[in-house]
Formats: structure tokens, sequence, C-alpha cells
């Protein structure tokens, strides 16, 4: 693997600053497009994380000798956000959890919600209103990663290019299924290593309606090219993921609190309770009706987000 620089941390805040756009407008962002078959065919490379990310990993983890050759960087970010929709309003913010917060108005009034039948959130029946409601706001886990697009069937412009790759629950599963493996005998495999790590092969349609993830999966081990130069050129070209995490886009909990009320129609202060451990488990939605600002932005977001969904 190709040796990483060990750049200096106090310069992480200006790498961050640099092309720290939205997400949903983000031209760097990889996404699948879906043919008139309903079809999307693609191949990905996962990269190791950028200078930048692995210094930000590494400051995070005192504790972790990384002088040892064996002790691995992710190459993903994740954060937690809840998107949802309620009295014609959106409400989408990055949840508190992401930065190891409890103050997340969102997490705290599913909580409540659920406290206030009497039972568990599994215990309560499928169609219960709490339920379908408290599942609708629930936070939902998103990862980003740097990403060679190796084939793009549908946009073949992009091959060729080092994209960031947006994904969830599905696809994370897999990566997490190669790394550590359920049986003992067999080998957890790095799938970003640039010489022996793995395509992920992309073969998507709709299924009932909703976009499957069901036909992807690593190819064999293989390597990006055998031009050292190459591979140098391809790392160096990575960016950041740091934006998607940075603490600078954790809003104040009275903010959220405020726009959490007014997409509830609640007019009074609400008062935050602990959160709960059963809460976090389910979340995830959006809001919009009159005009306010914002709200236009918001509705963009949300198409863009639908289009990465994968759980």
């Amino acid at each position: 693997m190709l040796k990483r620089k060990t750049g200096s941390v106090d310069k992480l805040k200006d790498r961050l600053n640099k092309g720290n756009k939205k997400s949903y407008d983000d031209d760097r962002l990889w996404k699948y497009e879906l043919d008139k078959s309903d079809q999307a065919v693609a191949t990905l490379r996962f990269l190791p994380a950028s200078n930048a990310d692995a210094d930000a990993y590494m400051a995070a983890n005192p504790e972790i000798d990384f002088t040892k050759d064996d002790e691995p960087i992710p190459f993903w970010v994740s954060m937690h956000e809840h998107a949802f929709k309620q009295n014609g309003k959106w409400y989408i913010n990055v949840c508190k959890t992401t930065f190891g917060g409890e103050d997340c108005p969102v997490c705290n009034y599913n909580s409540e919600a659920i406290e206030g039948t009497g039972l568990g959130f599994k215990d309560l029946p499928d169609e219960h209103p709490v339920k379908l409601a408290v599942r609708d706001r629930k936070r939902k886990e998103w990862h980003y990663a740097n990403v060679l697009v190796v084939k793009d069937k549908n946009n073949p412009q992009n091959e060729g290019k080092v994209m960031i790759f947006k994904f969830g629950y599905a696809v994370h599963s897999q990566i997490m299924d190669q790394m550590f493996p359920e049986f003992d005998e067999d080998v957890g495999i790095d799938v970003s290593d640039m010489m022996y790590g793995k395509d992920y092969d992309i073969k998507m349609f709709k299924k009932n309606g909703q976009v499957s993830y069901d036909k992807c999966g690593f190819a064999k081990e293989s390597s990006v090219s055998e031009d050292v130069k190459e591979l140098e050129k391809i790392w160096k070209s990575e960016f950041t993921l740091q934006p998607f995490v940075d603490k600078t886009i954790d809003k104040p909990t009275a903010d959220l609190q405020k726009q959490l009320n007014r997409v509830l129609g609640i007019s009074a202060p609400k008062v935050d309770a602990p959160v709960k451990d059963a809460e976090q488990s389910p979340d995830e939605s959006k809001p919009e009706e009159t005009p306010m600002a914002g709200e236009d932005e918001d509705e963009a977001m949300f198409q863009a987000m639908l289009n990465a969904d994968d759980s």
C-alpha cells in the first residue's frame, strides 16, 4: 500500500473549508442512474483513506498506536441524519449522535412518544400510529467513501474519475462482511486496498417499486493498476470526507428544537428528555408548505437522498 504522508493535523481545518459544498448538488458525488428498463450497471473501486481523513481519524483516536502496519484506518466516514415531512413542512438535519451528543430533539421526541404508549418499540403493532410516526422520523445512517469509477454504463463520462460514493446500510453491510467474515476460516479483505482489494459490481433494478441491491457485490481480488505512479495519482485525487462529519455542521440544540416544533406544529417550548437506547434503532424523515427560508433547498436535498437510498 502507498506510504501515507504525516500531514499536520493543524492544517486539516483549512483543507476542510475547501469545496465544502452542499451534498445534494455536489458534482463530486457518484449517483446511480436507472435506464429506461429501470436498471443500473456500474463498477466502483473503494479507495483507501485520504491524507486528511487519515489525519482526522488518528487525531480522534490518540489511544491507538498507528505505527503498527496492521492498524487499519477506515476508508469511509459515517453520519446520522433525520429527514422527514410533517404538516407540509420538512425537517432535514444531521442527528447530534453523529458527534457523540445525546441531546437530539428528534431522538428525544421519539423516545417520549414510545414511552407514552407504555410499551417498547418492538412490542408495538406494526400499524400502530406511534410506531409508524417514529419510524418515519427515525435517524438514518449514511456513509461516504472515495471511489474510482471503473464502469458506469448509463454515464460513461464518469469512468476513470475519482468521486465520492454516498451509501447506506446495504452496501456498508457488504463491506463489513468482506472485512470481518462470519467464519474463522475465511480471511478478511480490505476491499479498498489498491493492490489486493476488490471491485464493487453494481447491478441495480426495481423490485416492488423499490431499488434493490440484491445483485450487487464484490468481485475477485485485483489491482487497480500495475503502475505505481498511476496508483499514486489516483490516491492523490481523492477528496477529504471530513466536511460531511465536521463538528462545524452541528447546529445548536435550541435551533433544532425550534425547527422541530415548527414542523410538528408545537407552539409551546418543549423540554428535552434524555435519549433512550430503545429509540436509537428507529429514525428518518423531512419538511415544506408555506414558503420559508431554506425549504426549497430541503426539497432538492431530499430528492438527492432518494437517489442514494439503499436501505
